[in-house]
């Protein structure tokens, strides 16, 4: 164990000695920033933000929550042709927090949706704005529901069965090259989608199939709401909350599924993909600090 708690994750000790400060960094850096966020609107700095700061401490309370389970748990991606899977190198390497990681990952999409929708109501409707924590049950309703269906695309559906194991013994014997340090005793720990048994698009294993179906509906959903319902606003505020975004949420959960899917695989991305998706809250908390004009002039 290196890094407080986390494992010597990659077979280069360069690029460990790299990536496990950096990720303490930018954990500690989101905590403070969604930290600071809650402290602004509990003091009642946020009074002219409005019924905004009911979803702005949701964000925040996620935010804060999705850094506790990276930090917990610290899921390394690997993509393979036809196959994907991901581990914890935590301090934890249950199967049950990392699909809960993967959970509160898909909350942050209606989240996401609710915050476009408020400003929508914003520039079209400002009067009904006073109205709108009542809108909230439904959209804390619904972040559950996302986030309990890519629990159980993780839990249930990537769950190891005799194929797919028998899939990932070239990976752990060394004969598939793999950035990722892997040991036998650590294979049943693995959640894995094979998609195809018999070359790409030949030979498709339902149950990957239903995980997939689950993880791309959330996705795919919460993004063209958020298109449909702000794609309007050109200003830069606005395309600064919508590549963020992208770039740190939709990014790496596309690339990690949806590559194996059509039989492509890039190792690099074990190690590019754990930072990216760890700057995630952070940088959600800054967008929110910089756009929200009475807390960036605070």
């Amino acid at each position: 164990m290196i890094g407080g708690g986390y494992e010597n994750v990659y077979s280069n000790p360069i690029i460990n000695d790299v990536i496990m400060p950096l990720q303490h960094l930018i954990i500690v850096g989101s905590l403070c920033v969604n930290g600071l966020i809650l402290t602004l609107i509990t003091r009642q700095q946020g009074k002219a933000v409005g019924t905004y700061k009911y979803l702005l401490s949701c964000f925040a309370i996620n935010d804060i929550v999705y850094t506790i389970l990276h930090y917990v748990s610290f899921p390394v991606p690997e993509t393979f042709p036809n196959i994907f899977i991901l581990r914890g190198h935590g301090p934890t390497f249950s199967k049950f927090w990392l699909s809960m990681y993967m959970g509160n990952y898909a909350t942050g999409f209606p989240l996401l949706v609710a915050h476009f929708l408020y400003r929508l109501i914003a520039l079209k409707k400002p009067r009904l704005l006073n109205h709108f924590f009542k809108l909230l049950p439904l959209i804390l309703a619904v972040t559950l529901l996302c986030g309990a269906s890519w629990f159980t695309s993780s839990f249930v559906f990537m769950e190891q069965d005799p194929e797919s194991t028998a899939f990932m013994q070239p990976i752990f014997n060394g004969t598939i090259y793999s950035p990722v340090l892997h040991t036998p005793e650590r294979g049943p720990l693995y959640l894995v989608c094979v998609y195809w048994t018999q070359g790409t698009f030949k030979g498709g294993r339902i149950k990957n199939f239903i995980a997939l179906a689950l993880l791309f509906v959330v996705m795919i959903s919460a993004y063209t709401g958020k298109y449909e319902k702000f794609g309007y606003d050109a200003t830069a505020e606005a395309t600064v909350q919508t590549v963020v975004p992208l770039i740190t949420a939709y990014f790496p959960v596309g690339i990690c599924i949806f590559a194996p899917l059509f039989g492509f695989a890039w190792p690099p991305l074990a190690f590019i993909i754990p930072n990216i998706c760890c700057i995630h809250p952070l940088f959600d908390g800054l967008v929110v600090m910089l756009t929200v004009s009475e807390y960036r002039r605070v």
